[in-house]
């Protein structure tokens, strides 16, 4: 699937500002294709009616001090509590000086072991949800090639080529935000809620508590690459855990069980929203017309069962990776003929092979320009020649022979 969704506890608020702003023009060691997010990673988003009624406009450009104040459950205007303030735990102070008191004679080998467990048993409360929306490599990896011909063209002064693939950059950005933001629409409806009044008892076998529906407020990060540095775009989405309810305006908290019930279909939204786009095709019409295609009556997962005709109708439309020239030799009914063609792929598949190897064992320039230098570690190494093996091969087939150069100019 183009889409993978994940839900976990947040509790950084100074993560997402780390990659703010770092501009940098020059070749990193990181590859071809991760030099492209040397400019910083985009700026965050405001999103969502409790946002709005705090005076942050959705699309609006997060900036740190209301930023930390939404998530500390402060109105950023006024500095007002929002809601019941978060809970607290007891402290890794508060935890060391119990464990001390109960052994007053501790040596002092045994009292760092006092500190491991009063850091183990410290605990802080959740600022926020992080619901984090991760596009497929072979998405992340077209974007990340756009962002390269960008830098690369304004490096080379030529400002009518960086003008192009800048608005191709943004072109691609604007696709990922809507397939995310299509997918905060549906959790504003289905888990946009809140516990109103008490749901600790039970009166008559029933609890006397209400969930209502509540605006969310978040705040959208996208992001180029992994952890690792590999082209990876994503979307981190942090989702404050207080909320705006709609029926009386009060503050209450979010109730985040909601949201984890939710995570495939967030998946299937996004999913058909960045695919469909990405395919030239209108997601509503696609979306309507699979519902429409075959009764849902006594499908377990709708949701499931809608994602699926609608790859089906747009999975030939999206690249997909070239497979080894044996797996595309065509069948042909004289047998000597099937015979010949299936030998010159194997040969083929060979070279690319060898390709790679060579690239590996001499150092070449152009691969080393779009991968980085080649890994001491075996199998980061088998991986950094099967890419180089995939490079080589293209520039054979297109006769572009430039020493540095992995693919040639942009067109």
């Amino acid at each position: 699937m183009a889409v993978v969704v994940t839900v976990a506890k947040g509790y950084d608020l100074g993560y997402v500002w780390k990659n703010q702003g770092q501009a940098g023009a020059g070749q990193t060691t990181g590859g071809y294709y991760i030099n492209a997010a040397q400019a910083g990673e985009p700026p965050g988003r405001w999103w969502g009616p409790g946002a709005a009624a705090l005076g942050l406009a959705a699309g609006q450009v997060v900036e740190r001090t209301p930023y930390t104040a939404v998530y500390q459950q402060r109105d950023p205007r006024t500095g007002e509590q929002l809601g019941r303030a978060r809970g607290t735990y007891v402290t890794f102070a508060g935890h060391l000086a119990r464990l001390k008191a109960a052994e007053p004679h501790a040596t002092a080998e045994r009292l760092i072991e006092l500190e491991r467990q009063a850091a183990q048993a410290a605990r802080q409360p959740a600022a926020y949800t992080d619901v984090t929306i991760s596009f497929s490599k072979s998405i992340s990896v077209l974007h990340a090639s756009i962002r390269e011909n960008t830098r690369r063209a304004r490096l080379a002064g030529d400002q009518q080529a960086a003008a192009y693939w800048a608005t191709q950059e943004e072109t691609f950005q604007a696709v990922l935000h809507r397939a995310n933001r299509a997918a905060l629409e549906y959790a504003q409806t289905w888990a946009g809620v809140t516990r109103a009044d008490y749901h600790g008892t039970r009166v008559d076998g029933a609890e006397p508590g209400r969930f209502e529906a509540a605006g969310l407020i978040v705040t959208s990060w996208l992001q180029g690459t992994s952890r690792d540095g590999d082209p990876q775009d994503h979307i981190h989405n942090q989702i404050a855990r207080i909320t705006r309810t709609f029926r009386d305006g009060k503050w209450r908290a979010l109730d985040t069980a909601s949201l984890r019930g939710i995570i495939g279909a967030l998946q299937a939204v996004a999913a058909t929203v960045v695919e469909c786009e990405l395919a030239g095709l209108d997601p509503a019409d696609l979306t309507r017309t699979a519902v429409a295609s075959r009764d849902l009556a006594g499908a377990r997962d709708i949701a499931a069962v809608v994602d699926a005709r609608i790859r089906k109708r747009v999975h030939f439309l999206l690249p997909q990776p070239q497979g080894p020239w044996s797996e595309r030799v065509p069948r042909l009914p004289d047998p000597d003929r099937q015979a010949y063609l299936a030998e010159v792929a194997a040969m083929m598949d060979d070279r690319t092979q060898r390709i790679g190897a060579f690239a590996a064992r001499h150092a070449l320039p152009w691969a080393i320009t779009a991968l980085g230098p080649v890994p001491e570690d075996p199998a980061a190494r088998q991986e950094w020649v099967k890419k180089a093996s995939a490079i080589g091969a293209y520039r054979e087939m297109y006769g572009y022979h430039h020493p540095d150069g992995p693919i040639g100019p942009s067109p």
